[in-house]
């Protein structure tokens, strides 16, 4: 049984010396799994961050062939995990979100533009002083605040300070 550790900048020679291979065998073996090295290494002293998931696949993947398999269960794994964090409500879609905001926007833009003009026209227009005109104008924002609000209770719409 092995205890959790976590990850270390280590070199090749010192993968290879953990995990009882050659640090030429370790190289071959990492390009061959798709890790990469750590951006702050040098091309002469490659570090990679080493952990118990790195040591495992390097005893595994003896040849191209079983390096594929790793690959490709690791990659079922991480599916499964992204699926149910999902089905979890713990991470959405990109899609999902995209369309949220598109959604939230346009009401928005369509409420500024077109239907605020039309519903206080008259109401502006009899306004002697800027004052008037500013009142009216906090109490319809108050009005459309409220609506969105209602609208997408998902996310709260801070009130304006001043």
């Amino acid at each position: 049984m092995t205890n959790k550790q976590k990850p270390k900048l280590l070199s090749l020679s010192e993968i290879g010396r953990r995990v009882g291979l050659h640090r030429h065998t370790v190289a071959e073996r990492l390009r061959g799994l798709g890790y990469q090295p750590d951006p702050s290494s040098t091309l002469k002293c490659q570090l990679f961050l080493f952990d118990d998931h790195m040591a495992f696949a390097l005893r595994s993947a003896r040849d191209s062939m079983s390096a594929a398999r790793l690959r490709n269960l690791i990659a079922d794994v991480q599916l499964k995990e992204l699926k149910l964090a999902v089905s979890r409500g713990e991470l959405i879609l990109i899609n999902d979100a995209v369309e949220f905001a598109y959604k939230r926007l346009n009401a928005i833009y369509t409420e500024l533009t077109l239907r605020r003009p039309k519903r206080l026209a008259r109401r502006i227009a009899k306004c002697k002083t800027a004052a008037e005109v500013t009142k009216i104008l906090k109490a319809d924002a108050e009005l459309i605040r409220t609506g969105l609000q209602k609208d997408f209770p998902e996310i709260s719409i801070p009130l304006e300070n001043g």
